[in-house]
């Protein structure tokens, strides 16, 4: 492979990404969404299979990117990211913690991942709000490219 061909085309597994779990009536369902390109997500009802459909749609997409010679964006690079524990101390006041516990307990999950779910809730959100209002005349919006590979996730 040429520097070229590196440089148009990265290696997907590069691309650091989260996933979430969904679910149902006893079903869970695995949600993958990729840290330098939110906008690509796969799913399905292990990890793996979910990794390896987000990995296809973001190789079909840059493919796409690489086809109509518009900007790639590659992975990230920045060695901190692989070196967090994912662990993290959080102060809130009393008021804020017995809250916290309250909601917990109403849902019937521990408070680590009630934390987890919102700060996950309320970061996607603004991803998407960004992504939104900042790209009218993105790929996205222009061709509908991503509604391609967009599957609901259950709830």
């Amino acid at each position: 492979m040429t520097v070229q061909e590196k440089i148009a085309k990265p290696q997907i597994d590069l691309y650091p990404f989260e996933v979430r779990i969904e679910q149902d009536n006893n079903a869970a369902e695995y949600a993958v969404r990729f840290l330098d390109v939110p906008n690509i997500i796969g799913s399905g009802a292990s990890i793996d299979e979910a990794i390896v459909e987000a990995r296809g749609n973001l190789k079909e997409y840059l493919d796409y990117l690489i086809d109509t010679n518009r900007d790639i964006p590659l992975p990230s690079t920045d060695k901190s990211f692989y070196d967090l524990s994912g662990k993290m101390t959080l102060r809130v006041s009393k008021t804020t913690h017995w809250k916290i516990l309250q909601r917990a307990n109403l849902e019937g999950v521990s408070v680590n991942s009630l934390l987890n779910e919102a700060i996950i809730s309320y970061l996607n959100d603004i991803i998407y709000a960004k992504n939104s209002s900042a790209s009218s005349n993105s790929v996205d919006k222009e061709d509908g490219f991503a509604d391609r590979f967009r599957r609901p996730i259950s709830k």
